[in-house]
């Protein structure tokens, strides 16, 4: 009785620690789960809004980087130290002078003078006519017109060259004399003022009712004086001169004065 009670204890006691134990289990499930997050993992956090200070801080600070505005600390440009590009030019060359800057260099390629240059003008004539003063129908002095080139190379202010050109003068076709001219010549040109002079042969082809036609070739001075810009290599010469002029003509002089008004051009 006694065996029989021990053992009905005995599997009491199993069949009660089996009933335990999964309750046991079930305690100790949970807490072997990783503990869950806050916020969920594919969620970004919220930005912060902006405090009432941020605008505050905004107007205060800094300029917005797309405005152009100048540093302070930088300073304006000063003129004289820009870049020299030809030198020291001087008045009348290179050499000496002032120093030519990006702001006058045009000023300065304008008082250059030119290696070479040419000038085309027209002239008007009034004088006399050697050549038929002992004719029936000579009536004085007459009115001539004629077209003037010039050719020199330079050295400083003056040119040296050849003034060349032809023209008539007379009453045609009564009287009249054909001339054309090669003359070594000088030009100074300075302060807006022309000088020069010219000496040599005249070739005439002169003609009258009386005597026909009659070649000749008479020596020729002429002097010229007046108002002329300056030689340059970039830009037109604009001159207007007065030139008296004489010729030796049958053995006696031919007095006639010119206005020669034209234009000139330097390289």
């Amino acid at each position: 009785m006694r065996l029989f009670a021990l053992v009905f204890v005995m599997t009491a006691a199993t069949a009660t620690a089996r009933a335990e134990e999964p309750a046991d289990l079930g305690a100790e499930a949970p807490a072997k789960e990783a503990p869950a997050s806050d916020a969920p993992a594919d969620e970004t956090p919220a930005a912060e809004a902006p405090t009432a200070e941020a605008p505050a801080a905004e107007s205060k600070g800094d300029a917005p980087a797309d405005k152009d505005e100048a540093p302070a600390d930088e300073a304006p440009a000063d003129p004289a130290e820009e870049e020299v590009v030809s030198g020291w030019v001087g008045a009348g060359g290179s050499g000496s002078g002032t120093p030519v800057t990006q702001m006058n260099a045009w000023d300065a390629l304008e008082r250059l003078p030119p290696k070479q240059s040419v000038d085309l003008g027209v002239v008007v004539s009034y004088g006399d006519l050697g050549w038929h003063r002992g004719i029936a129908t000579y009536s004085g002095a007459g009115v001539g017109f004629g077209i003037r080139g010039a050719w020199g190379t330079h050295k400083g202010n003056s040119r040296y060259g050849v003034h060349f050109g032809g023209g008539f003068q007379g009453p045609v076709p009564i009287y009249f004399s054909v001339v054309g001219e090669a003359l070594p010549s000088w030009d100074l040109v300075k302060y807006k003022l022309q000088l020069g002079a010219s000496l040599g042969p005249s070739f005439m082809l002169n003609y009258s009712d009386e005597e026909g036609a009659a070649p000749s070739v008479a020596p020729t001075l002429a002097v010229r004086l007046g108002y002329s810009e300056g030689w340059s290599r970039v830009s037109r010469r604009f001159f207007v001169v007065l030139e008296p002029k004489a010729r030796w003509v049958r053995g006696r002089p031919e007095l006639l004065c010119s206005v020669v008004i034209g234009q000139g051009r330097g390289r």
